[in-house]
């Protein structure tokens, strides 16, 4: 019996069935390795909106921020590269940020150097459906 070189038909359904596997898992690594860069951007975004709007409002100094009522607070509109909305309005797949103003510390119920106010800032999607940040200052009355 003559031996032939080559491979069987077995052989060859093999080698294609572990290059196919071999495939789908490159696609797959691909698919969620372009996606990553996006996610990284929105992610790095709101930590960016979040000191932005901090120091927005630390700008403002101590004698001219008001306490925030509860579940009203200060919303500004951000767009989607970082810049507030010049109309004041939400932006396509802008940001939404929510500042609360609150007594951290006031002894005497008179302003003076005693006292501390926490300014606390929520970065969200336009819908309010993510939230990318929280982040917190204290802001004595002296300044900053």
């Amino acid at each position: 019996m003559r031996r032939e070189s080559g491979f069987s038909y077995l052989e060859l359904l093999i080698a294609a069935l572990v290059l196919a596997i071999a495939t789908v898992g490159a696609l797959a690594t691909w698919s969620y390795s372009s996606r990553a860069p996006a996610n990284k951007r929105v992610t790095e975004m709101g930590v960016y909106v979040a000191v932005q709007e901090i120091e927005r409002l630390k700008a403002r100094r101590y004698m001219g921020l008001e306490d925030t009522p509860a579940g009203s607070p200060l919303v500004t509109y951000y767009d989607r590269y970082g810049a507030p909305s010049a109309s004041g309005t939400p932006q396509p797949q802008g940001y939404k940020v929510k500042a609360f103003i609150t007594p951290a510390v006031d002894r005497d119920a008179t302003p003076n150097t005693e006292d501390l106010r926490e300014i606390r800032v929520e970065v969200w999607d336009n819908n309010e459906t993510t939230r990318y940040e929280e982040a917190r200052v204290l802001l004595a009355f002296g300044g900053s």
